[in-house]
């Protein structure tokens, strides 16, 4: 997978992972920013970094897979479609081309 050189995207202070349904919650609930997508585009595979200073990553995954985690409905779902439809257009383009800076959950806008 290609790896951002930016070191704060590497630190200790994100939280990592493949599911694109626990990224779409984090985003719809706003419990941690999204930094960037990491695209892998010989696998179509994507990675979600969030900034975690609070290291409540593992925490919100551990509600999420138990299902104790709350969002709204249509938040959520919105947030899968805008998610997926991000990854599909860094793969047409070739992987990662750009980094996401705010996912824009309150507002339904994506900023690059």
């Amino acid at each position: 997978m290609k790896m951002t050189e930016d070191p704060a995207i590497n630190s200790l202070a994100d939280f990592r992972t493949d599911s694109l349904a626990l990224a779409a919650y984090i985003v719809a609930a706003k419990l941690l920013p999204l930094a960037t997508i990491e695209i892998d585009p010989s696998r179509r595979f994507a990675s979600f970094v969030f900034r975690d200073l609070a290291h409540r990553g593992s925490e919100l995954q551990a509600q999420f897979l138990s299902g104790q985690a709350m969002v709204d409905a249509n938040l959520y779902h919105h947030q899968l479609r805008t998610l997926r439809r991000e990854i599909d257009d860094r793969l047409s383009r070739g992987g990662n081309t750009g980094q996401i800076q705010d996912s824009g959950a309150s507002n339904g806008k994506r900023q690059r």
